[in-house]
């Protein structure tokens, strides 16, 4: 996810709309990535990329995100940045940055006093931690597979080295003599 902030923040550098619009992209596509991986491989749907989003939005607190957002309106050519993937992506940035706009504990069924917990940091919802843990638990399961599938791979080609190394030896003996 560390990858998707980075782009996400990255947006502010950028002098044109189609730079600004390509962070965005590699933002998205970082997110479905690491959406992938924690399902194993299993492609990610819309449902669960607008949260991750918001949540990135939120943890890299992009500079001047309105402003960038107003830009890309203002001087983007709506047929390219409105359509395709620009323009999916775009929209969803867009619902992001509404949604935490008008983020108020009413709205999310909280008291006044654990939305204030929740917005400080002083409290982290369950669900939360059960996610990251589950993220964290199917990381490190793709990671001992790759592990697994290298270790084969290296024991292969030891056996493969060793047949090689056997014929020259046999080639040289047979130079020799």
């Amino acid at each position: 996810m560390d990858e998707a902030i980075t782009e996400i923040v990255d947006l502010n550098s950028q002098r044109s709309v189609v730079k600004k619009m390509e962070c965005l992209v590699r933002c998205s596509k970082n997110i479905f990535n690491a959406l992938k991986e924690s399902r194993f491989g299993a492609p990610a749907s819309a449902d669960e990329f607008l949260p991750v989003l918001i949540l990135i939005v939120l943890k890299a607190n992009p500079p001047l995100i309105q402003s960038n957002l107003k830009f890309i309106c203002r001087f983007g050519l709506p047929s390219r940045h409105m359509r395709g993937e620009y323009g999916y992506y775009f929209t969803n940035l867009s619902s992001a940055i509404y949604f935490i706009q008008d983020m108020r504990a009413s709205s999310l069924q909280l008291t006044d006093e654990e939305f204030e917990d929740y917005t400080s940091g002083k409290r982290i919802p369950t669900s939360f931690k059960n996610s990251i843990s589950t993220y964290v638990m199917r990381s490190i399961g793709n990671s001992i597979k790759r592990i697994d599938g290298l270790l084969s791979k290296q024991a292969e080609l030891v056996g493969k080295v060793e047949q090689l190394e056997a014929g020259i030896e046999r080639l040289i003996n047979f130079g020799v003599k």
